[in-house]
């Protein structure tokens, strides 16, 4: 049953559905971990939560937005590896891309086990992050430019998140200063 599983996820278009479904889970079955996506500030949420429900995937998903997207074929599955040389800039990078709207990570490879991205995941060197990325071109520009007008989704590495935006000449301890 029910408490044999590892993580709870509530997830549908109604973030309150979501919520009051993972603190009924989280009461009822107690799972080791309890998910949901909802729209609220997670430090709001945390004084009225009884019980552990953390955010889905990032905190403040826009789920009806990436929905669309989806619906719309306007999306990408990717997946990085967090590399220990420059991992301050890529960690920066990649919230950046997740602030913007971009890009929602979905879960998190850390040896060897799968876990669901949390909005409050500390990542590591070396953790394998897949994703979706919002790749708003248009269908037709897709097909026209080498992309598949299949409908399935093949995980790939994304030069978008894979390239840094950064000059390769400053010190990783720069950077991991500046992004804390």
């Amino acid at each position: 049953g029910i408490e044999s599983v590892g993580t709870f996820l509530a997830m549908t278009k109604n973030g309150e559905i979501n919520l009051v479904l993972a603190q009924r889970a989280a009461e009822e079955f107690n799972p080791p971990r309890v998910l949901a996506v909802f729209p609220r500030d997670p430090q709001v949420n945390s004084n009225n939560n009884k019980t552990k429900v953390n955010q889905a995937f990032m905190a403040q998903l826009p789920i009806k937005t990436w929905i669309q997207y989806i619906n719309d074929g306007q999306i990408k599955l990717g997946k990085t590896t967090l590399k220990e040389a420059g991992f301050g800039f890529q960690r920066a990078h990649l919230n950046a891309l997740i602030r913007s709207g971009e890009l929602v990570p979905l879960l998190v490879e850390r040896e060897k086990s799968f876990q669901v991205a949390s909005g409050n995941e500390d990542w590591q060197p070396g953790d394998n992050i897949i994703y979706l990325l919002h790749d708003p071109r248009p269908k037709l520009l897709k097909r026209l430019s080498g992309g598949t007008s299949s409908s399935r989704l093949a995980l790939e590495k994304l030069p978008k998140v894979e390239e840094l935006p950064i000059a390769t000449g400053a010190s990783n301890s720069t950077v991991d200063e500046s992004v804390n």
